[in-house]
């Protein structure tokens, strides 16, 4: 079994994901070329707001046995082939991710949209960070979720909640390694970008960069 694999999840039909479907495909593209797994999972069980399955998806994926477990949301790819994912880990950190963008009305320290986890310490991690779900603030009606207070990205969502609670606990700690958005969060590619991000504004960005790569 490889010891790295890309993890993805969106419940939403391939019509609604239209060219992401395309980053995904680059995705699980980039992983066979390094010989690592790809997992793009399509349902989940409604237990928990979606926005939450990507911490119990990590440390399943870490349960199972893999060493390292990349985390993209579906709006996010890889841009840099050359990329291996071991090297973002130079020390003993068990996470490697970036910030938001610095445009960002209010940016918060750690992005969840792309993320790098490693070994024991980050299925630890992903325990602790999985018991921050505060259930007192969602609750489900004919089988959608609703939260009572709206702040996107905050305290109610698993970003909010790690930038809150787990970033100010470790944070100058060797436990997280944070790279520049520039690296892992920009929506155009850049010299330095590993993966690019087009998250909220910047969608559009995905069909100018699809269609760039299509050039010779």
């Amino acid at each position: 079994m490889s010891k790295v694999v890309i993890v993805q999840f969106d419940d939403r039909s391939d019509q609604a994901l239209g060219p992401m479907l395309h980053l995904v495909a680059r995705n699980a593209a980039y992983a066979a070329e390094r010989g690592y797994a790809h997992v793009f999972i399509r349902s989940h069980d409604n237990a928990v707001p979606v926005f939450w399955h990507k911490v119990s998806l990590i440390e399943r994926h870490l349960d199972e046995g893999f060493e390292y477990v990349a985390w993209l949301d579906t709006d996010a790819v890889v841009h840099d082939f050359t990329l291996f994912i071991e090297s973002l880990f130079i020390g003993p950190e068990m996470m490697v991710f970036s910030g938001d963008l610095p445009i960002y009305p209010v940016p918060l320290p750690f992005n969840a949209g792309v993320l790098f986890c490693r070994g024991q310490g980050a299925r630890d991690l992903m325990r602790e960070w999985r018991a921050l779900y505060p259930s007192h603030l969602w609750h489900k009606q004919a089988g959608q979720w609703n939260f009572q207070e709206h702040v996107w990205a905050g305290p109610a969502y698993e970003q909010g909640s790690f930038a809150e609670k787990l970033y100010p606990k470790y944070a100058g700690t060797p436990a997280l390694r944070s790279l520049s958005w520039r690296q892992l969060q920009s929506p155009y590619p850049l010299p330095e970008s590993l993966t690019l991000h087009f998250a909220n504004m910047f969608r559009p960005n995905c069909y100018l960069y699809l269609n760039a790569l299509k050039k010779p």
